[in-house]
């Protein structure tokens, strides 16, 4: 089961549960999910070539350690935007992350030697020791939600 390539297409799914070391594919569009769950060293590959990329996700997120987010094609970090209604967004260590997290009611943990470029909104934000923050948030994203 390791190593397994998953590719998803805009929509609508439940618990998006990913083994270690697998590798997910997503592309523009808006994504929903129940639950967004990682193993160690899984990589989601973004292409965003077809422009930004919005993920839903109803519960927690979890990234397992040395997780990492690459973007394969087209625009960058503030292209990508994570708006999570769950409790808890565990960004482990030595990650490499990407996006905006906007989650009003979660306690966001962004581990050791992990790295975010993208913007953390949460109930709690818990940045650890060697982890790495580099501004770029979804403004205009962000912006295009509240006039909807």
């Amino acid at each position: 089961k390791s190593k397994q390539t998953r590719s998803l297409n805009p929509g609508n799914y439940g618990k998006l549960d990913a083994d270690n070391q697998a590798v997910l594919n997503l592309r523009s569009g808006k994504y929903a999910f129940k639950e967004f769950k990682v193993g160690h060293g899984v990589t989601i590959n973004l292409d965003l070539s077809g422009g930004p990329i919005t993920i839903d996700v109803v519960g927690d997120v979890d990234m397992g350690q040395g997780a990492k987010m690459v973007i394969k094609a087209g625009g960058g970090a503030e292209n990508i935007l994570w708006r999570v209604q769950g409790e808890h967004i565990n960004l482990k260590q030595d990650g490499k992350f990407l996006g905006t997290f906007l989650a009003p009611n979660a306690a966001i943990d962004l581990d050791e030697r992990a790295t975010l470029t993208g913007a953390l909104y949460g109930l709690e934000v818990e940045i650890r020791q060697r982890a790495v923050v580099t501004g770029r948030p979804a403004v205009s994203l962000l912006i295009s939600l509240a006039l909807a």
